[in-house]
């Protein structure tokens, strides 16, 4: 079967006019940290939780966003003691303000091969990458066996809602 119609973009070559732009680089912030770690490679985003910023790792495997909060009580797995907080190896922690809301009858229990991170589920306004998102649900962490491994300070969970560790009941229901 033959076309009955054909087009010539040769012969409409001479009928099209164009606009050169020169070239040049685009000026962004530093790309965020990539780090090297045991097994793998990790990369961290800049996250702003109520205008304090974090560096949490990216995570397709939870659907959470949590941070440790100021007062972090970390546990030694071990032995069940108390370890100092500066040799827990979290990056920033969150000072949790004043006025915070949490959810009504909901905590937040994460729980990894190394251990958990139990704490509050609150509500902040949170930003990532100029995206700000108004009364985000958010993991507020104050007592961990898990050791940060000097990796981020959080975690942004970026899987499907199912997934979530904020749950009804206690951290005793949950975890």
């Amino acid at each position: 079967m033959k076309a009955t119609h054909a087009l010539s973009l040769i012969a409409l070559a001479d009928r099209v006019s164009g606009t050169m732009f020169p070239l040049s680089r685009c000026h962004r912030p530093t790309p965020p940290p990539i780090q090297q770690i045991q097994n793998g490679v990790t990369f961290e985003v800049e996250d702003r939780i109520e205008d304090q910023t974090f560096y949490v790792i990216r995570d397709t495997g939870s659907s959470d966003l949590w941070a440790p909060v100021s007062d972090l009580q970390c546990v030694d797995q071990a032995d069940g003691q108390d370890a100092p907080q500066d040799e827990w190896c979290f990056g920033e922690t969150f000072e949790v303000p004043d006025l915070m809301k949490y959810a009504a009858n909901q905590m937040f229990c994460v729980q990894y091969g190394t251990g958990i991170a139990p704490g509050r589920v609150g509500f902040a306004d949170v930003a990532v990458n100029g995206i700000k998102v108004h009364s985000q649900k958010i993991g507020l962490i104050d007592r961990t066996y898990e050791n940060g491994c000097g990796v981020g300070s959080g975690v942004l969970g970026l899987g499907f809602p199912p997934l979530t560790s904020a749950l009804p009941g206690t951290v005793l229901d949950i975890c």
